[in-house]
């Protein structure tokens, strides 16, 4: 690359190594040293600096620690630190082993604390690193835990350490105070509390935007501030409390307090305390004593509008860097000269109902300008002209577009309009009558506002109903007439009065006799309620007690019949169901007994083979009538336990390898941790385990495959999965496999027999296990059955 000249211009960071050179680091052209004497750049990407070569073009961050060894933060590659003195970088990535590494390979943000331990921010959260023990320390954003930090990328120049020895930082999703239990320990190996402030606009006492991309702390002039800089909430100024442990307040400056643009890439601060902040519009100066704020952009010189994430820096010559996406601006803040001219202000045109008014013009009999509208110092308006817009300008050809007004109409607002250039307007509807004043000020390009305002007296004349000579005369007319009506009502009441008087003693008398004879029958009345209300409990509560006592027979009379009903079915398919392996039996038999001599060797062996697999089939289905029989009764005692849930499916899956290799079978079992200990009946466990597995080689066709899996559902559940590809089950075998009565036994792929005792056993003696399972399948597309148990309790 040439000796004067960037490699790329999208900047995205800076440091100054112990030369007094300065590492820039780019997006996409590496590493550039920049010597400030004579200003030559060299790309160690594509070249070299005073022999050192770094061929990595995507770098996000420089830094130079206390020993003055240079780290580079990189996008996918890690860290390389070149130490001092040294020519050749080595590099720190994320490893794959028991020991903590680097988080990620991406890393924006590189911090050094006062103990020498680095504070790398990378993609998946933030990274400790001790240099003398080369060991990794992480904190990353988990969901549950409260004392994690907030989630997203740590973000480029947003770690740092405050007076009190804590530590702050920021990500994407909001803002983590990292408080020390113990701050005369190294950092390293102390322990934290980490209070997390993210987007709050339902309580309001959160930050108002959680997108932290910028921070800065000076110990000097702010000991107990900081200021972040947000994606679109503009720059927010903290204050920490005196305990160091809390956020006090939080203030917000937007554009509403003249900021160019809500987001704020980097934050600097100069010797005279003015904050200096790269925007997506430009370069922003402020004042945090006065609140004052000027803005710069490209007419100024700078690189571009637009800036860059974290890039910003102050040299230790107290020179201010910012790169953008055009390259990089550098300047001494006591080199940059405002513009202190004050532009004087002027009215430009006067509106009626948006209409322009002329000079001399007669609106409703009346001349509203009887001269210039900048030269008039009142104006006087009819209630009916109630639509009025002022238009004003400053008059400095100086950057006009980057104007700012302040409006107020007195009398009718109590604070001043801010607007820019574009809205230099100001209109008003409805007004009362009364008198106004009109008052503007006017800021040039770099902030300065007119000491004086421009000031124009309004009056708007009422109309004849709501002066003051019409308003006493209607109040006279008034009070007059209701004087008289008052006096004729006084009188009118007096006679009416005295006639009331007379009635109401005649009346009096009557009443009372009568009142006497009514307090008489009311006390009758009361006695013989009472008596009808005893009554009527004694019959409420016999009739309540009778209709109880006929719904609980009539609810086990109910159960009684379906308990018999649902017997009588299942006897019936156990009868049937053993019928066939009994028939099977006599049939066979009774055909040896009576032609053994003249059937055929083979033939013998294979109806001896069949007669072996219905005895088979009917010892188990008496063995699976009697373990369901118990379960009825209430016999079977169950004994909890912790077992390795692997070695009980391993144990079962041994007892049917021959089955699996008959059918050419493929039994898929994970390997699992021995590590999951559940708590279960070791005799019911096992009977669920093998008639599940059974039910799954009998239904799978050859050269099939079955599947066993577990997974730990939250902490306290384990669930099981026996997954086959065999013929599946229709919704309403689903429905009903459980069941008492509704079970029937289906014959296998291969003719096997069945029970139809097997899933009934399965439900029971899981429940007993205290867990559930359940079915999921479709016809033709195998079965999963899943069931779940109880985990171990952890010691």
């Amino acid at each position: 690359t040439l000796p004067n000249t960037l490699s790329t211009n999208n900047i995205r960071g800076f440091a100054e190594d112990m030369d007094g050179n300065i590492w820039i680091a780019t997006m996409n052209g590496g590493i550039n040293v920049f010597e400030p004497g004579p200003q030559f750049f060299h790309s160690i990407a594509m070249g070299h600096f005073n022999d050192v070569h770094l061929p990595v073009f995507s770098t996000y961050a420089a830094f130079c620690d206390s020993n003055g060894s240079m780290w580079i933060g990189t996008w996918g590659e890690g860290l390389y630190v070149l130490p001092y003195g040294e020519k050749k970088f080595f590099n720190l990535r994320k490893q794959e082993g028991t020991m903590p590494s680097l988080l990620h390979n991406t890393v924006q943000a590189i911090f050094e604390d006062s103990f020498g331990n680095m504070w790398i921010g990378t993609e998946d959260g933030l990274s400790v690193y001790n240099k003398e023990s080369k060991r990794f320390r992480n904190f990353i954003y988990h969901e549950d835990s409260i004392n994690s930090i907030t989630q997203y990328a740590v973000q480029s120049n947003c770690i740092v350490e405050d007076i009190f020895g804590n530590y702050w930082v920021g990500t994407y999703g909001g803002l983590n105070h990292f408080i020390r239990h113990n701050t005369h320990e190294n950092s390293f190996f102390d322990d934290y509390t980490v209070n997390r402030y993210v987007e709050d606009t339902l309580h309001g006492n959160g930050l108002s935007d959680q997108r932290v991309i910028a921070m800065h702390y000076n110990e000097e002039l702010f000991a107990n501030k900081l200021f972040v800089g947000t994606y679109g909430g503009g720059l927010l100024e903290i204050t920490i409390s005196y305990s160091g442990d809390k956020i006090e307040s939080i203030k917000e400056i937007t554009t509403d307090e003249g900021l160019p643009n809500n987001v704020v890439f980097a934050i600097e601060s100069d010797h005279l305390g003015y904050l200096w902040m790269s925007t997506n519009k430009g370069l922003a100066k402020y004042n945090p004593e006065t609140n004052q704020i000027t803005n710069y952009d490209h007419h100024d010189g700078l690189q571009g509008d637009q800036f860059f994430w974290g890039a910003g820096f102050k040299s230790k010559s107290g020179e201010l860097y910012f790169g953008g996406i055009s390259g990089f601006n550098r300047f001494f803040p006591d080199d940059i000269k405002l513009d202190e001219y004050v532009p004087p202000i002027v009215l430009t045109d006067f509106k009626v109902f948006n209409e322009s008014v002329e000079v001399g013009e007669q609106i409703n009999d009346m001349v509203i300008l009887p001269e210039a509208i900048h030269t008039l110092d009142e104006i006087v308006l009819s209630y009916k002209e109630n639509i009025l817009t002022f238009e004003f300008s400053a008059l400095h050809f100086a950057f006009p577009e980057d104007h700012m007004y302040e409006y107020m109409l007195e009398g009718f607002e109590k604070s001043y309009n801010k607007v820019s250039s574009d809205f230099r307007m100001a209109t008003y509807t409805n007004l009362d009558p009364g008198e106004y004043t009109f008052k503007i000020k006017a800021a040039n390009h770099d902030g300065f506002w007119s000491p004086s305002e421009k000031k124009v007296k309004l009056v708007i004349t009422p109309p004849y109903w709501k002066t003051f000579w019409f308003r006493f005369l209607a109040i006279a007319f008034g009070l007059t007439l209701v004087t008289t009506v008052y006096l004729m009502r006084v009188r009118s009441i007096e006679r009416q009065s005295k006639l009331l008087k007379k009635m109401v003693a005649e009346k009096t008398g009557e009443l009372e006799d009568k009142n006497q004879q009514l307090i008489k029958q009311t006390k009758d009345l009361n006695n013989y309620n009472l008596l009808l209300e005893e009554r009527q409990r004694q019959i409420q509560e016999q009739s309540e007690e009778l209709l109880q006592q006929a719904e609980s027979l009539a609810l086990a009379n109910q159960e009684l019949l379906e308990n018999n009903a649902t017997k009588d079915k299942f006897f019936s398919i156990i009868a049937h169901d053993l019928k066939n392996p009994i028939n099977t039996l006599m049939g066979f038999s009774e055909l040896l007994h009576l032609k053994y001599d003249e059937i055929e060797e083979g033939k013998k062996k294979s109806f001896i083979k069949l007669m072996l697999d219905s005895s088979d089939h009917l010892n188990t289905l008496i063995d699976n009538l009697l373990t369901w029989s118990r379960s009825q009764a209430k016999r079977i005692k169950y004994n909890f336990e912790d077992f390795s849930l692997s070695g009980l499916i391993n144990e079962n899956i041994y007892l049917y390898r021959d089955n699996l290799i008959k059918k050419k079978i493929k039994l898929n079992f994970p390997k699992q941790s021995d590590k999951v200990m559940v708590r279960v009946d070791v005799n019911s466990m096992n009977t669920v385990i093998r008639n599940l597995l059974a039910n799954a080689i009998k239904f799978t066709p050859a050269n099939g495959s079955i599947t066993i899996d577990y997974k730990v559902d939250g902490k306290k559940d384990v669930v099981v999965s026996v997954i086959d590809t065999g013929v599946g089950m229709s919704p309403a075998m689903i429905e009903n496999v459980f069941s008492v009565g509704k079970s029937t036994s289906s014959a296998g792929t291969e003719g096997e027999k069945g029970t139809g005792l097997g899933l009934i056993l399965c439900s029971e003696f899981v429940e007993a296990n205290k867990g559930r399972i359940w079915i999921e399948s479709e016809e033709g597309h195998g079965t999963t059955v899943k069931f779940t148990c109880l985990l171990a309790k952890q010691s």
